[in-house]
């Protein structure tokens, strides 16, 4: 607030996406939202979760993991909620709900994309409501000094170092 901004951030422009998809910028925001938004933080970890799963090959193993998501972050009563619209939250109790009434559908395996839109809720609702905080935050000071270094350009030291390793 106030118009104070991080050194070097003014300079810097990313995106929601662009933090997610980098594991240390994912981190430094992980951090945030652990120390200063702690009531957010599972809105993180539901889609650090389905990202986890999405990224799993098609298994008995990646169907437990769904059943962990769902349990964790949908059933109802569940003691972490993800910030998803209340249609997609039915869509998904229903599949769910099938499926645990169901032996033969408990092992068809889940597709990857089963969570996608609620994905992209929870994506759209951090971004909202945590984003801006956090590029004002100091924080955000890791990601503009790891950002600074991406530009730095190799020096004879940097190739002595590599040489040294027998890169």
């Amino acid at each position: 607030g106030f118009g104070i901004t991080p050194k070097g951030a003014e300079s810097l422009q990313m995106s929601m996406q662009e933090l997610i998809e980098n594991p240390v910028f994912l981190g430094f925001y992980s951090r945030y939202l652990r120390i200063e938004k702690t009531d957010k933080l599972p809105w993180l970890q539901f889609w650090q979760a389905v990202e986890e799963f999405r990224v799993m090959p098609s298994s008995t193993a990646a169907n437990k993991a769904a059943h962990e998501v769902y349990d964790t972050y949908l059933r109802e009563g569940s003691v972490k909620v993800a910030p998803i619209s209340t249609d997609t939250l039915s869509n998904l109790r229903i599949i769910f709900q099938r499926r645990i009434e169901s032996q033969g559908a408990q092992r068809a395996l889940l597709p990857s994309d089963t969570f996608a839109s609620a994905q992209d809720e929870a994506r759209d609702e951090l971004r909202l409501h945590t984003f801006d905080k956090f590029v004002g935050s100091s924080y955000f000071n890791g990601v503009v000094e790891l950002k600074e270094r991406e530009k730095e350009v190799p020096t004879v030291r940097h190739f002595y170092y590599l040489r040294r390793l027998g890169v």
